[in-house]
Protein backbone atom coordinates (compact mmCIF):
# COMPACT_ATOMS: atom_id res chain seq x y z
CA UNK A 1 0.00 0.00 0.00
CA UNK A 2 3.15 2.33 0.52
CA UNK A 3 4.30 1.30 -2.35
CA UNK A 4 1.23 2.04 -4.31
CA UNK A 5 0.42 5.55 -2.17
CA UNK A 6 4.35 6.40 -3.06
CA UNK A 7 3.48 5.34 -6.91
CA UNK A 8 0.46 7.75 -6.67
CA UNK A 9 2.95 10.84 -5.48
CA UNK A 10 5.20 10.68 -7.98
CA UNK A 11 3.01 10.23 -10.68
CA UNK A 12 0.80 13.19 -9.45
CA UNK A 13 4.40 15.37 -9.22
CA UNK A 14 5.39 14.26 -12.71
CA UNK A 15 2.35 15.42 -14.30
CA UNK A 16 2.10 18.83 -12.49
CA UNK A 17 5.43 18.84 -13.46
CA UNK A 18 4.32 18.50 -17.19
CA UNK A 19 1.84 20.86 -16.76
CA UNK A 20 3.57 23.74 -15.49
CA UNK A 21 5.98 22.69 -17.92
CA UNK A 22 3.96 23.33 -20.67
CA UNK A 23 2.17 26.16 -19.19
CA UNK A 24 6.08 27.75 -18.93
CA UNK A 25 6.10 26.89 -22.94
CA UNK A 26 3.09 28.58 -23.52
CA UNK A 27 3.41 31.45 -21.66
CA UNK A 28 7.18 31.72 -23.59
CA UNK A 29 5.75 31.31 -26.84
CA UNK A 30 3.08 33.88 -26.24
CA UNK A 31 5.39 36.26 -25.18
CA UNK A 32 7.21 36.13 -28.41
CA UNK A 33 4.70 36.69 -31.16
CA UNK A 34 3.90 39.98 -32.52
CA UNK A 35 0.64 40.47 -32.19
CA UNK A 36 -0.78 41.28 -28.82
CA UNK A 37 -2.27 38.27 -26.65
CA UNK A 38 -4.75 38.78 -23.57
CA UNK A 39 -6.59 35.79 -21.83
CA UNK A 40 -9.67 36.68 -20.00
CA UNK A 41 -12.14 35.00 -18.25
CA UNK A 42 -15.66 34.35 -19.15
CA UNK A 43 -16.57 38.07 -17.44
CA UNK A 44 -13.88 39.72 -19.05
CA UNK A 45 -11.69 39.63 -16.30
CA UNK A 46 -7.78 40.13 -17.35
CA UNK A 47 -5.62 37.53 -16.74
CA UNK A 48 -2.85 37.86 -18.42
CA UNK A 49 -1.18 39.57 -21.25
CA UNK A 50 2.05 39.25 -23.61
CA UNK A 51 4.70 42.20 -23.89
CA UNK A 52 3.65 42.82 -27.86
CA UNK A 53 0.39 44.11 -25.64
CA UNK A 54 2.66 46.33 -23.56
CA UNK A 55 3.92 47.59 -26.79
CA UNK A 56 1.04 47.89 -28.78
CA UNK A 57 -1.31 49.31 -26.03
CA UNK A 58 1.26 51.42 -23.93
CA UNK A 59 0.47 49.84 -21.07
CA UNK A 60 1.92 47.93 -18.59
CA UNK A 61 0.55 44.18 -17.54
CA UNK A 62 0.03 45.46 -13.63
CA UNK A 63 -1.97 48.02 -15.22
CA UNK A 64 -4.64 46.13 -17.01
CA UNK A 65 -4.51 42.40 -14.90
CA UNK A 66 -7.84 42.02 -12.66
CA UNK A 67 -9.77 44.39 -14.64
CA UNK A 68 -12.52 44.22 -17.61
CA UNK A 69 -11.08 43.63 -20.98
CA UNK A 70 -13.66 46.39 -22.25
CA UNK A 71 -11.72 49.05 -20.78
CA UNK A 72 -9.65 48.84 -23.82
CA UNK A 73 -12.16 49.19 -26.36
CA UNK A 74 -14.06 52.49 -27.37
CA UNK A 75 -17.31 53.74 -26.36
CA UNK A 76 -19.01 51.64 -29.28
CA UNK A 77 -17.63 48.31 -28.62
CA UNK A 78 -17.86 48.21 -24.69
CA UNK A 79 -21.46 47.92 -25.44
CA UNK A 80 -21.64 45.27 -28.19
CA UNK A 81 -18.93 43.86 -25.69
CA UNK A 82 -21.39 43.97 -22.90
CA UNK A 83 -23.92 42.57 -25.19
CA UNK A 84 -22.27 39.42 -25.60
CA UNK A 85 -21.40 38.75 -22.28
CA UNK A 86 -24.92 39.15 -21.15
CA UNK A 87 -26.30 36.64 -23.84
CA UNK A 88 -23.34 33.95 -23.56
CA UNK A 89 -24.33 33.88 -19.51
CA UNK A 90 -27.99 33.95 -20.37
CA UNK A 91 -27.56 31.14 -23.13
CA UNK A 92 -24.30 29.53 -22.86
CA UNK A 93 -23.68 30.40 -26.68
CA UNK A 94 -21.27 33.00 -28.22
CA UNK A 95 -21.28 33.74 -31.82
CA UNK A 96 -17.56 35.75 -31.55
CA UNK A 97 -15.25 32.55 -30.49
CA UNK A 98 -13.66 31.08 -33.65
CA UNK A 99 -14.18 34.14 -35.46
CA UNK A 100 -12.22 37.54 -36.62
CA UNK A 101 -13.93 40.91 -36.18
CA UNK A 102 -12.96 44.48 -36.40
CA UNK A 103 -12.92 46.75 -33.56
CA UNK A 104 -11.66 49.82 -32.08
CA UNK A 105 -9.15 49.90 -29.48
CA UNK A 106 -7.86 52.46 -27.20
CA UNK A 107 -4.48 53.19 -26.12
CA UNK A 108 -3.24 54.07 -22.90
CA UNK A 109 -2.77 57.76 -23.84
CA UNK A 110 -6.83 57.94 -24.87
CA UNK A 111 -6.28 57.99 -28.60
CA UNK A 112 -8.25 55.24 -30.41
CA UNK A 113 -6.74 52.88 -33.38
CA UNK A 114 -8.21 49.79 -35.48
CA UNK A 115 -7.75 46.18 -34.33
CA UNK A 116 -8.87 42.52 -35.81
CA UNK A 117 -9.52 40.42 -32.90
CA UNK A 118 -9.83 36.85 -33.03
CA UNK A 119 -10.88 34.96 -29.98
CA UNK A 120 -10.73 31.49 -29.22
CA UNK A 121 -11.66 29.31 -25.73
CA UNK A 122 -9.11 27.35 -23.38
CA UNK A 123 -10.75 24.65 -21.20
CA UNK A 124 -9.15 24.56 -17.61
CA UNK A 125 -9.53 22.05 -14.96
CA UNK A 126 -12.28 24.83 -13.62
CA UNK A 127 -13.63 27.03 -15.99
CA UNK A 128 -12.77 28.56 -19.03
CA UNK A 129 -10.87 31.28 -20.23
CA UNK A 130 -11.22 33.45 -23.59
CA UNK A 131 -8.03 33.92 -25.42
CA UNK A 132 -7.93 37.13 -27.22
CA UNK A 133 -4.98 37.90 -30.35
CA UNK A 134 -4.78 41.70 -31.26
CA UNK A 135 -3.75 42.84 -34.49
CA UNK A 136 -3.03 46.66 -34.88
CA UNK A 137 -4.02 47.01 -38.80
CA UNK A 138 -3.69 51.02 -38.76
CA UNK A 139 -1.40 50.73 -41.67
CA UNK A 140 -3.73 48.29 -43.19
CA UNK A 141 -6.48 50.68 -42.71
CA UNK A 142 -4.40 53.26 -44.34
CA UNK A 143 -3.65 51.59 -47.56
CA UNK A 144 -7.39 50.71 -47.77
CA UNK A 145 -8.33 54.30 -47.41
CA UNK A 146 -5.43 55.44 -49.73
CA UNK A 147 -6.48 52.92 -52.59
CA UNK A 148 -10.10 54.11 -51.64
CA UNK A 149 -9.04 57.50 -52.51
CA UNK A 150 -7.39 56.17 -55.39
CA UNK A 151 -10.26 54.36 -56.82
CA UNK A 152 -12.71 57.74 -56.09
CA UNK A 153 -10.11 59.96 -57.97
CA UNK A 154 -10.02 57.08 -60.69
CA UNK A 155 -13.56 57.10 -61.00
CA UNK A 156 -14.01 60.47 -60.89
CA UNK A 157 -11.44 60.91 -63.91
CA UNK A 158 -13.01 58.80 -65.37
CA UNK A 159 -16.29 60.22 -65.05
CA UNK A 160 -14.96 63.76 -66.08
CA UNK A 161 -13.69 62.24 -69.28
CA UNK A 162 -16.77 60.06 -70.49
CA UNK A 163 -18.51 63.98 -70.10
CA UNK A 164 -15.45 65.29 -72.20
CA UNK A 165 -16.13 62.54 -74.78
CA UNK A 166 -19.81 62.93 -74.39
CA UNK A 167 -19.38 66.39 -75.26
CA UNK A 168 -17.60 65.95 -78.05
CA UNK A 169 -19.48 63.13 -79.37
CA UNK A 170 -22.42 65.52 -79.14
CA UNK A 171 -20.53 68.38 -80.98
CA UNK A 172 -20.13 66.01 -83.69
CA UNK A 173 -23.68 64.90 -83.93
CA UNK A 174 -24.57 68.47 -83.91
CA UNK A 175 -21.74 69.77 -86.83
CA UNK A 176 -23.05 66.56 -88.55
CA UNK A 177 -26.31 67.27 -88.61
CA UNK A 178 -25.77 71.28 -89.37
CA UNK A 179 -23.57 69.94 -92.41
CA UNK A 180 -26.48 67.52 -93.48
CA UNK A 181 -28.89 70.74 -93.18
CA UNK A 182 -26.60 72.82 -95.29
CA UNK A 183 -26.15 70.14 -97.80
CA UNK A 184 -30.14 69.55 -98.07
CA UNK A 185 -30.35 73.42 -98.35
CA UNK A 186 -27.37 73.51 -100.89
CA UNK A 187 -29.16 70.96 -102.53
CA UNK A 188 -32.83 72.51 -102.78
CA UNK A 189 -31.00 75.93 -104.06
CA UNK A 190 -29.64 74.36 -107.29
CA UNK A 191 -32.56 72.62 -107.47
CA UNK A 192 -34.39 76.10 -107.19
CA UNK A 193 -31.92 77.67 -108.97
CA UNK A 194 -32.34 75.13 -111.81
CA UNK A 195 -35.94 75.48 -111.79
CA UNK A 196 -35.62 79.42 -111.90
CA UNK A 197 -33.16 79.47 -114.91
CA UNK A 198 -35.90 76.76 -116.91
CA UNK A 199 -38.49 79.13 -116.20
CA UNK A 200 -36.72 82.29 -116.61
CA UNK A 201 -35.62 80.85 -120.23
CA UNK A 202 -39.02 80.63 -121.02
CA UNK A 203 -40.35 83.68 -119.59
CA UNK A 204 -37.60 85.87 -121.48
CA UNK A 205 -37.49 84.52 -124.49
CA UNK A 206 -40.66 84.09 -125.29
CA UNK A 207 -41.69 88.25 -125.16
CA UNK A 208 -37.98 88.65 -126.74
CA UNK A 209 -38.98 86.57 -129.84
CA UNK A 210 -41.92 88.13 -130.52
CA UNK A 211 -40.29 91.61 -130.22
CA UNK A 212 -37.53 90.60 -132.45
CA UNK A 213 -39.83 89.23 -134.40
CA UNK A 214 -42.50 92.15 -134.93
CA UNK A 215 -39.50 94.21 -135.35
CA UNK A 216 -38.40 92.10 -137.97
CA UNK A 217 -41.51 92.37 -140.05
CA UNK A 218 -41.51 96.54 -139.49
CA UNK A 219 -37.91 96.99 -140.72
CA UNK A 220 -38.21 94.43 -143.51
CA UNK A 221 -42.20 95.49 -144.59
CA UNK A 222 -42.61 92.25 -145.24
CA UNK A 223 -46.43 92.58 -145.07
CA UNK A 224 -46.30 95.08 -147.71
CA UNK A 225 -45.51 99.15 -147.58
CA UNK A 226 -46.48 100.39 -143.89
CA UNK A 227 -50.30 101.38 -143.42
CA UNK A 228 -51.27 103.51 -140.20
CA UNK A 229 -53.43 100.71 -138.78
CA UNK A 230 -50.63 97.86 -139.57
CA UNK A 231 -47.91 99.91 -137.86
CA UNK A 232 -50.43 100.77 -134.92
CA UNK A 233 -50.99 96.91 -134.50
CA UNK A 234 -47.17 96.06 -134.77
CA UNK A 235 -46.15 98.68 -132.17
CA UNK A 236 -49.21 97.41 -129.31
CA UNK A 237 -48.06 93.69 -129.71
CA UNK A 238 -43.80 94.96 -129.02
CA UNK A 239 -45.32 97.17 -126.21
CA UNK A 240 -47.21 94.49 -124.92
CA UNK A 241 -44.41 92.02 -125.10
CA UNK A 242 -41.97 94.34 -123.90
CA UNK A 243 -43.98 95.63 -120.66
CA UNK A 244 -43.85 91.91 -119.28
CA UNK A 245 -40.22 91.24 -119.33
CA UNK A 246 -39.61 94.65 -118.19
CA UNK A 247 -41.27 93.70 -115.25
CA UNK A 248 -39.57 90.26 -114.74
CA UNK A 249 -36.29 92.28 -115.26
CA UNK A 250 -37.01 94.75 -112.47
CA UNK A 251 -37.96 91.81 -110.60
CA UNK A 252 -34.90 90.09 -110.71
CA UNK A 253 -33.03 92.96 -109.68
Amino acid sequence: ECRHANALVIYASVAEHRALDSELRTRESVSTVSDAVITATIDGIVESVNPAFERMFGLDASAIVGRNVSLLMSSGDQKTHDHYIANYKKTGKTTVIGRTRQLHAVRADGRTFPIELSLGELQRENDRLVVGVVRDITERKKAEEELQKAHGTLERRVAERTAELDKKRADLERLAADLTLARDQAEAANRAKSEFLANMSHELRTPLNAIIGFSDIIRDQSTGPLSLDAYCGYAVDINESGRPLLAIIHDLL
